[in-house]
C-alpha cells in the first residue's frame, strides 16, 4: 500500500531510490498516462490512444503497453526494453502536487536505506539524481494543463473516435480491447483551413497526426506478445 509523504530532508535524509522501476505496481500496467509534450517522442515507440479516466470520466492521453490490465510487454526479464521512457515511469516513486510540491511513496519497493541513488546530499541539497527527478516532476506539473487543453480541443472539434482492437495471438487466444479512442484521420482531413491553422498554431496538429499514425505500432505490441507466448509454448 502506498504511503505518500511530503518530501523533506529531516524525515528522508537517509533514503535511497532504486532505478529498477519495473518492479513497481505502476510499471506493471498496460496503460501509462502521456503528456502533450511527450507525444512527439513517444509516438515512434508506443501506440498512443485516448481513453476515459475511471476516476473522472474525462479523456486522457495514454501509451498502450499490453493487452491486459497488469501486462507491460516493454518489460523483458525485469528490464525496460525500449529506448523511450514515459515521464510517468521516470518520476517513480515521486509525485508532484498541484502547487509543484514533491511527495515520495515511502512504501514503494524502490525506496530503502541500502542500495540506490541518494535523494539528498549530506548537507540537505538535492542530489544529482534528485535534480533530474525534479526536472521530470516540473515537466509533469507544467504539462498537465497543456495536455488537458489539447484533449479538450480535440473534443471541441469532434476529432475523437472510438477504436476497438480484436487480436488473435499465435496460440489461438483472442482479446478484444474496448474503451480506446484515437484522432479521426477522416475528420482531421476535412477540417477547414482556419481550424487547421488554429491547431497548428497551438502545436496540436502534429500531435494529433502522430497519435493517429502511432496505431500502427499495435502490430509491434502483438509481435512482443507472440514472442512471449512462443517462449511459454516451447517450455511446455
Amino acid at each position: 500500500m502506498a504511503s505518500i509523504e511530503l518530501l523533506n530532508f529531516s524525515q528522508h535524509a537517509n533514503l535511497v531510490v532504486s532505478e529498477a522501476f519495473e518492479y513497481t505496481r505502476e510499471a506493471n500496467s498496460n496503460i501509462v498516462p502521456v503528456l502533450l509534450s511527450e507525444v512527439g517522442s513517444l509516438a515512434t515507440h508506443f501506440p498512443l490512444f485516448l481513453t476515459k479516466s475511471a476516476q473522472t470520466g474525462e479523456f486522457v492521453c495514454i501509451a498502450l503497453m499490453g493487452f491486459s490490465a497488469e501486462e507491460n510487454l516493454y518489460l523483458l526479464n525485469g528490464l525496460w526494453n525500449s529506448d523511450a521512457l514515459p515521464l510517468a515511469f521516470e518520476r517513480l516513486p515521486f509525485h508532484v502536487g498541484p502547487n509543484n510540491e514533491v511527495y515520495i511513496d515511502t512504501h514503494s519497493p524502490l525506496v530503502s536505506q541500502q542500495d540506490g541513488k541518494r535523494i539528498f546530499t549530506p548537507t540537505g541539497e538535492p542530489s544529482s539524481y534528485m535534480q533530474k527527478i525534479l526536472q521530470c516532476l516540473s515537466l509533469i506539473h507544467t504539462g498537465r494543463d497543456d495536455t488537458i487543453a489539447f484533449v479538450q480541443t480535440l473534443q471541441d472539434m469532434q476529432l475523437i473516435e472510438p477504436v476497438q482492437l480484436d487480436v488473435t495471438f499465435c496460440d489461438g487466444s483472442q482479446t478484444k480491447m474496448e474503451g480506446l479512442y484515437t484522432v479521426s484521420d477522416q475528420r482531421l482531413n476535412s477540417l477547414s483551413a482556419p481550424l487547421l491553422d488554429t491547431l497548428n498554431k497551438r502545436g496540436y496538429l502534429s500531435a494529433a497526426i502522430v497519435m493517429n499514425h502511432s496505431m500502427g505500432l499495435v502490430q509491434q505490441l502483438i509481435k512482443k506478445k507472440n514472442t512471449q507466448l512462443e517462449a511459454v509454448m516451447c517450455e511446455n
